[in-house]
């Protein structure tokens, strides 16, 4: 009973904080968007405008709007993109530790260090001040720099439906989109000050996307597609083509995300720093040579300088990585100067690309440092003690309390913003798993399946983890995607029927049970299965599957990997249920990189085997069965075709059913909240409107550029 008041005023304490956080109006965004509110309102026009300065430019604003409410009926609100040259300074601006350098002679004037066209940005609150250190906390990986600091060729707005350009100027496509041409911006520098051109776009095509040393299975998806691989034409300096060998829409889909389509590790990098390490412009002998003496060795497939090489071309999601490749040129607003166990100090761009309506080049912090804190608890204890400025990623919201209850002596403020594209107490059944032919099949087995989805406890978790604030979720996009189908939702996933559960568990042979209350499989062994987590926050949803699986006569024996060992026990098909976030990509961005819903990249899941037998053309990995590679090979249907088109909505609902009714993975609490603590003298972040997703790299819809203090 205690419990239960418990939960019932920690649920009083979080509705008031989310009454308070909730968004009022539909975000604006550059294209124009049809927005479902509650409430009819007037909603402001966003203003893209071109600023007459010594070099031309388009003004974006990254604005919370303003709205007056009228009346409680709902409506159908159409935002507007209006465009109208307006005058700015006909100078641009640096930091003074920057204007220092150029007195000195170390670096050319800012106007020589920016593009023709940068991309001019306004943050909430206007324009910010110069100066200072930007603290963050992480753990021991330190992923929060690359998150933090990551710019692709495009970049998605914060409702994760539309994208805009970023370090592309603009893009086009021919009528039937398999044609589509980038434009860079002239004039844009590396760190290093050296020319972004095509020229590093076709150095890495030619070179590593095509050499078959680094790419022994070739580029692979999206560059070949039904067979045929993508052509790369070079028009000029600053323009280039893509031909594709069928409609290829979605590829944009998936640059929306940064870290899709960010140099280094992708399809695009400095060509001039890369190919110091490539054995196609070294001598080969020399260079394994180096190789072996920085610390590399040959593998079975690969001479030293493979390994050498992918070390030098950045795109890590660890920051710790960067210290091999320190000197790195890079388009980030930070780069790093020091690279540590314990932290990772970075020190602005002096070449970084944007600047505010003013003229002032962006970041407004002269540094950046990240510390990586290896214990949970101790990350919270500095979260409350006010040592973070912004923490968007380590907040969890059964500590709710814990942040509100320090927000004064810490000297921040907790936000809530929601996270529309995972779900907590994720699962997957392993479809390709054959260490145990008993185990295996019994994961392949839809009814098993069926049964144990009915006695997973989902309400439970919500109530546990999110208060009951999360959302029941069936493992299918989200309900703002034109694919959605209501009937999504089947019985399995809709209703805790442990009781049914039970006997369907019976039905199926599995009626013996232990002195312990655990079913005993045909071969007299207990029905037991392995659940594989990767982060420690999995660990309580971890504890409440055992619960439930525990109730249906199953024993479940959880196990904690870290990232890396993760990866390769997927890889070596060695897992039974994996438990991670749950059925990612739900946004647009799983149209690009749909990980759970193909067989096509390395975030498969329910079926990795299946994706290597596939990318190597049997070489490797496990045959799917016919079934599946019949209803995946429709993918590329669905992706050929523009998402905004009748005919996506149409195939996707089709597509999507099919994974709705196989329950090869399921969600627990979908769309739970998250907590954001921001330091109270922090500028220019939101506090309307957010949204935490991976698929739009979780930071950059929030510009830390434009971040200062107050």
């Amino acid at each position: 009973m205690k419990r239960a008041f418990g939960l019932i005023m920690s649920a009083v304490i979080v509705f008031s904080l989310v009454a308070g956080c909730a968004p009022q109006t539909p975000q604006v965004i550059e294209k124009p968007v049809t927005v479902v509110v509650e409430k009819q309102v007037e909603v402001e026009k966003q203003v893209v405008s071109t600023v007459m300065v010594e070099k031309q430019v388009a003004v974006e604003k990254v604005v919370q709007q303003t709205v007056v409410v009228e009346k409680a009926v709902q409506q159908t609100v159409v935002v507007e993109k209006v465009v109208t040259p307006t005058p700015v300074p006909l100078t641009f601006k640096e930091a003074p530790m920057l204007a220092a350098k150029v007195a000195k002679g170390e670096l050319p004037p800012v106007q020589e260090r920016l593009p023709l066209e940068p991309r001019v940005v306004e943050g909430p609150t206007g324009i910010g001040k110069y100066g200072d250190t930007l603290h963050m906390l992480d753990v021991a990986a330190l992923s929060v720099p690359h998150r933090l600091t990551d710019h692709g060729l495009l970049g998605y707005n914060i409702p994760t439906s539309e994208y805009h350009a970023d370090v592309i100027k603009d893009w086009s496509w021919n009528a039937d989109y398999t044609e589509l041409t980038l434009y860079l911006r002239k004039g844009m520098r590396w760190s290093d000050g050296d020319d972004l051109t095509t020229e590093d776009f076709s150095w890495y095509w030619d070179n590593v996307l095509f050499n078959t040393e680094l790419r022994p299975t070739g580029p692979g998806y999206p560059w070949v597609i039904n067979g045929v691989d993508t052509k790369l034409d070079v028009i000029d300096d600053y323009t280039l083509k893509y031909t594709f060998g069928s409609p290829n829409p979605s590829i944009l889909d998936r640059w929306g995300r940064s870290s899709m389509s960010s140099p280094g590790q992708w399809f695009w990098g400095p060509s001039h720093w890369q190919q110091k390490f490539h054995v196609g412009f070294r001598d080969r002998k020399e260079l394994n040579a180096e190789a072996v003496a920085a610390g590399f060795a040959a593998s079975a497939t690969a001479e030293p300088w493979v390994a050498y090489f992918n070390s030098k071309s950045g795109g890590y999601y660890s920051g710790i990585q960067w210290g091999a490749a320190l000197d790195m040129p890079t388009l980030r607003p930070w780069n790093p100067i020091e690279v540590k166990q314990e932290y990772i100090l970075m020190e602005r761009n002096p070449y970084f690309w944007y600047v505010d309506t003013e003229g002032n080049q962006l970041p407004y912090f002269d540094y950046a440092r990240i510390e990586a804190v290896g214990d949970t608890e101790l990350l919270n204890l500095k979260l409350t003690a006010g040592d973070a400025d912004v923490s968007l990623w380590w907040g969890t919201f059964n500590n709710i309390e814990l942040y509100k209850a320090n927000e004064l002596s810490g000297g921040y403020t907790t936000l809530i913003a929601s996270y529309p594209n995972e779900c907590a107490g994720g699962m997957s059944f392993n479809q390709a798993y054959q260490d145990d032919m008993v185990i295996g099949d019994l994961l392949r087995n839809i009814d098993f399946r069926r049964a144990i989805s009915l006695g997973y406890d989902r309400q439970n978790m919500n109530d546990v983890l999110y208060f009951g604030l999360a959302e029941k979720h069936p493992a299918a996009p989200l309900k703002s995607m034109p694919w959605w189908s209501d009937t999504f939702w089947n019985e399995y996933q809709a209703t805790y029927d442990p009781v049914k559960a039970n006997k369907m568990l019976d039905d199926l042979g599995l009626n013996k049970r232990d002195n312990e209350g655990y079913r005993l499989l045909p071969n007299g062994q207990r029905l037991a299965m392995t659940l594989t987590g990767d982060y420690a926050y999995y660990n309580i949803q971890a504890e409440m599957i055992i619960g439930d699986m525990k109730d249906l006569g199953m024993e479940v024996i959880y196990k904690l990997l870290d990232p890396t060992a993760f990866g390769q026990s997927l890889l070596n098909n060695e897992m039974q249920l994996i438990g991670r976030l749950g059925p990612s990509r739900m946004t647009l961005f799983g149209r690009g990189y749909p990980d759970q819903w193909a067989l096509e990249t390395s975030g498969n899941e329910w079926g990795r085997p299946f994706v290597e037998w596939k990318l190597s053309k049997g070489e490797r990995g496990v045959e799917p069965p016919a079934e599946i590679t019949v209803h995946t090979d429709k993918w590329a249907e669905f992706v050929s075709v523009p998402s905004d088109s009748p005919r996506a909505a149409e195939i996707g609902k089709e597509y999507f059913q099919y994974f709705a009714d196989q329950l090869f993975f399921l969600c627990g609490a979908g769309i739970p909240p998250q907590p954001f603590i921001i330091g109270n003298d922090i500028g220019n972040f939101p506090r309307e409107n957010l949204v935490f997703a991976s698929d739009n790299n979780f930071y950059h819809p929030y510009y830390p550029e434009l971040w200062y203090r107050k």
